[in-house]
């Protein structure tokens, strides 16, 4: 038993060695039933069909010779054949793109690991952090000068509790 069941002492009394047998147990079965839980996106010949390698400023085709790709109909990224679309209609990945309406889109395509998921960079945008916005609101006040308290008191927008 372990240091925290000694300590309280309840495990140890209540279930000496059932408690240790049956945790060994499942950890040794939960390792057998996920053996291949992603065996579509890591086995050999599974893989190639079904890995959406994202890559920026290319055509996302992917198959074992670019058999299938995206493109987006009615604001939605769904998966053709590639020879059922002309090449302006596969979607260009641009992870730069400010809206992210593209890249959520591209993230719904799988629903489980068993098909076609998309691998890469979805999103890639700068933006302003919380910290740096937080200390920019901290240099424009202080660039306002001191404040006063008692101008703010009996500024509109305050009120009496009574």
């Amino acid at each position: 038993m372990g240091a925290t069941d000694q300590e309280y002492g309840y495990w140890s009394d209540a279930l000496p060695e059932t408690y240790t047998e049956l945790t060994r147990e499942r950890a040794s079965q939960s390792r057998m039933v996920n053996d291949k839980a992603f065996i579509a996106l890591t086995g050999r010949s599974e893989r190639t069909a079904n890995r959406i390698n994202l890559q920026e400023g290319k055509p996302v085709i992917f198959g074992g010779s670019g058999e299938s790709c995206v493109v987006m109909e009615d604001g939605e990224a769904r998966i053709k054949p590639t020879s059922s679309v002309s090449p302006d209609q596969i979607l260009v990945h641009d992870p730069s793109r400010e809206n992210p309406s593209v890249a959520f889109s591209i993230s719904r395509l799988s629903h489980t690991p068993h098909g076609p998921t998309p691998l890469g960079v979805f999103r890639n945008v700068s933006r302003p952090t919380y910290g740096s916005e937080m200390q920019q609101q901290i240099v424009d006040a202080q660039n306002r000068g001191p404040g006063d308290l008692d101008a703010l008191f009996s500024s509109a927008g305050t009120w009496e509790v009574t």
